[in-house]
């Protein structure tokens, strides 16, 4: 479409007929169940944000959302609870939340019915989170100084700290992938989302000195096997504009999820 819509919105392609659905509207951050049956995502309006759970239903031909249910709100953070990611079992999700406007932001997990919640990280800016798909690692940006942490589950079953990762946010360290980054004065790790058990995708940013971005790459994170530390940054982005014969394009991770047949 030529023109966007107004609100933010949620939709579905069918992969064989090609038709592009709307599913949920004033909607986004959405996160689909690893059995494809429901999706977790936020919502705004006049009476706060909320993190809201509906049932995927399925017709012979169209992909209809069932009753909404809400799962995180005001009561979790004042200020914002948005960007919901799933645990493998659809149980629980981890979220961003704000608990007011002079706190920076956290991650926290609760349980898909409003119960058990915990927040499992200071109000330090940490936030945008992302579950692995074994759900024994959760992976995060920050936002103060724009690096990338993760926070592990331990041998006990409880959460440990976050770890901020030995990933530079150094513009002349990102040089060799894109030469717009001599003009920034930083680099801002944002979004992240699995691509697999130790591979992240990640967005990054070139931002000015009050961090307005500039331009955005995708990067592909390998980890090392304990989830501790960064093996290889691979460019993605860049390996994109090179097949697509262009150069210097903007990229972002996509909330879009393949969502089973079955």
């Amino acid at each position: 479409r030529n023109k966007g819509p107004a609100i933010n919105e949620i939709r579905y392609l069918s992969v064989k007929g090609g038709t592009d659905n709307l599913l949920l509207d004033n909607a986004r951050f959405p996160s689909v169940s690893k059995d494809g049956r429901s999706v977790v995502f936020s919502m705004s309006g006049i009476n706060g944000n909320r993190i809201c759970r509906t049932p995927l239903v399925r017709t012979p031909n169209r992909l209809e959302s069932g009753d909404v249910s809400t799962v995180a709100d005001g009561r979790q953070g004042a200020e914002k609870v948005e960007d919901p990611s799933f645990f493998p079992d659809a149980g629980k999700i981890a979220f961003h939340l704000k608990e007011d406007k002079k706190s920076g932001a956290a991650v926290g997990i609760i349980s898909v019915d409003g119960s058990a919640f915990e927040k499992l990280t200071p109000n330090t800016g940490f936030g945008h989170a992302s579950v692995s798909p074994d759900g024994e690692t959760i992976a995060c940006t920050v936002s103060r100084n724009g690096r990338l942490a993760v926070i592990n589950r331990g041998a006990a079953g409880g959460w440990g700290r976050p770890i901020e990762l030995d990933l530079s946010a150094e513009p002349s360290d990102y040089l060799k992938y894109d030469d717009r980054f001599k003009d920034a004065d930083k680099v801002a790790h944002s979004y992240v989302e699995w691509a697999d058990s130790d591979l992240l995708l990640l967005s990054s940013h070139g931002a000015d000195a009050s961090g307005k971005f500039l331009f955005s790459k995708i990067f592909l994170v390998e980890f090392r096997k304990d989830r501790k530390s960064v093996l290889k940054l691979h460019d993605l982005s860049g390996a994109i504009e090179k097949t697509a014969g262009k150069k210097q394009k903007d990229f972002c991770t996509s909330a879009g999820k393949v969502i089973s047949a079955d």
